[in-house]
């Protein structure tokens, strides 16, 4: 196993960790939700990157799902801000 495996085996149990402690937090609020749907493709990615570096010939369709959820990354940040930024912050069409 290379050793870059083992920082993208600690970088995704950390992140898979963090969503778990959002989801068992009591009171969720908007951006608790985008928060964790932030941390998923985050963990999406980390663990495409694991299986690249251990070269898996089986999971090449993570690379496609991998790469497109990077341009989610500025968007669920900006209305994650926005959530606690803005009073009564909620979804309208204009933000999508």
């Amino acid at each position: 196993m290379p050793a870059i495996a083992y920082l993208h085996i600690a970088s995704l149990s950390f992140t898979v960790f963090f969503v778990f402690l959002l989801l068992s937090k009591k009171g969720k609020s908007l951006g608790d939700y985008l928060l964790m749907l932030f941390f998923s493709f985050l963990a999406i990615n980390y663990g495409t990157m694991l299986v690249i570096s251990l070269d898996h010939p089986g999971f090449t369709w993570m690379i496609e799902i991998s790469d497109a959820s990077v341009f989610l990354y500025g968007p669920l940040l900006w209305c994650y801000v926005l959530s606690f930024t803005e009073i009564d912050f909620r979804f309208s069409p204009t933000y999508w």
